[in-house]
């Protein structure tokens, strides 16, 4: 076989730990952002445990926080470190964005992405706020 591969086939890659990272609050407080030791958790423990690898919604994260926008722009790697680092402690919310009024105010939108959510919080993440197009709640 072929050694030259640096990771082991089970290793995380930075993004997937970072969202491991932030899936899990307990994480948070004991690794930060070190996605190496993430990463050797899950292979060692936490695929045992049965947890989940990801359910952080890095798009949902910056939609329902869209101050952010300015600081990180539409940088999902930059949204789960920004959580990990001081969204979590700072109790930011992660799913506030009403998708489904985003999608139901914009013919536009809901014809494009049908009742798919996740591309429609990316739009409005990368184009719907900078258009000017608004949710109402």
């Amino acid at each position: 076989g072929d050694d030259s591969g640096s990771t082991t086939p089970d290793s995380l890659t930075e993004f997937e730990a970072l969202n491991y990272i932030a899936s899990h609050g307990d994480l948070i407080t004991e690794f930060g952002t070190n996605s190496s030791a993430a990463s050797d958790h899950y292979t060692n423990y936490g695929q045992a445990e049965g947890r989940v690898l990801d359910n952080f919604d890095e798009w949902g994260y910056i939609a329902s926080n869209t101050n952010l926008l300015d600081l990180i722009g539409a940088d999902t790697t930059a949204a789960v470190q920004h959580y990990i680092t001081s969204g979590f402690a700072s109790g930011l919310t992660t799913n506030s964005f009403n998708v489904a009024a985003y999608l139901s105010s914009y013919a536009d939108l809901s014809n494009a992405f049908g009742d798919n959510q996740d591309l429609a919080t990316r739009h409005y993440v990368e184009h719907g706020l900078g258009e000017g197009r608004t949710v109402d709640i």
